[in-house]
């Protein structure tokens, strides 16, 4: 947190999709302070970007967008209740 005052080996870690380190938060007075806050990982955004490509939506000429929408919205929509519990904003690249 800001409140240190010597450097560490490990600032950060990651841990089931999340990566906890400090980032800029504000308090209730609307100033700004470091906080060691979680949110979605380097590794779940490729991962998940990875799960996307192998879909070869552009292929997918078969099916009309209703079909398609039927088929990815879960998917979507659970990686976005999941990672997007802290700091959502961080899910848009």
């Amino acid at each position: 947190d800001g409140k240190r005052r010597r450097s560490y080996e490990h600032t950060a870690f990651t841990f089931l999709g999340y990566t906890f380190r400090a980032r800029r938060s504000r308090n209730r007075h609307g100033r700004q302070f470091l906080s060691f806050d979680p949110a979605v990982s380097k590794d779940a955004l490729k991962k998940m970007g990875r799960e996307v490509r192998s879909w070869h939506l552009h292929t997918r000429s078969d099916l009309s967008f209703n079909e398609l929408a039927r088929r990815i919205n879960p998917v979507v929509a659970g990686w976005l209740n999941y990672y997007g519990r802290f700091r959502p904003w961080e899910l848009r690249s």
